[in-house]
């Protein structure tokens, strides 16, 4: 059974890991596990300009991102979209990412260890999906 759109939005609140796929060079895929942050209808993560994942999405924005609750009731989503990558704001969303899964006193040692130049949040907007609810008889 799929999930209604209030459902999909709680399973994002909640502090899962996200994978997040982008297209390599050669077309092949590349998946990452990210923590994430879902606010203003989308999926904000926050890694290196130099990682894979960011210079995929430089090159090619077409993503794709799935969370899934590993545990009974099994429910998940899977969404595609295009992604982009920025430096804006990136202390802030770094901080809101990392405080969901570390706390807000762990989140802040770790963003401020991980924060260098090279910092950016990659922005995921969903431009479609489907879900599941396996609690849903």
């Amino acid at each position: 059974m799929v999930m209604a759109k209030g459902e999909i939005e709680a399973l994002l609140k909640e502090a899962r890991i996200g994978v997040f796929a982008t297209i390599k060079k050669d077309g092949a895929p590349h998946m990452s596990p990210m923590w994430y942050i879902w606010e203003d209808e989308a999926i904000k993560m926050w890694t290196s300009i130099s990682y894979s994942k960011c210079k995929n999405v430089l090159r090619d924005s077409r993503c794709s991102f799935c969370v899934s609750k590993d545990d009974p009731p099994y429910k998940g989503v899977v969404m595609h979209g295009k992604a982009e990558a920025s430096k804006e704001g990136v202390r802030e969303v770094a901080y809101k990412i990392v405080r969901r899964y570390l706390g807000p006193e762990e989140g802040e040692k770790y963003v401020q260890q991980g924060l260098g130049s090279d910092s950016v949040i990659i922005k995921f907007i969903p431009q479609g999906s489907y879900s599941w609810d396996y609690g849903k008889g």
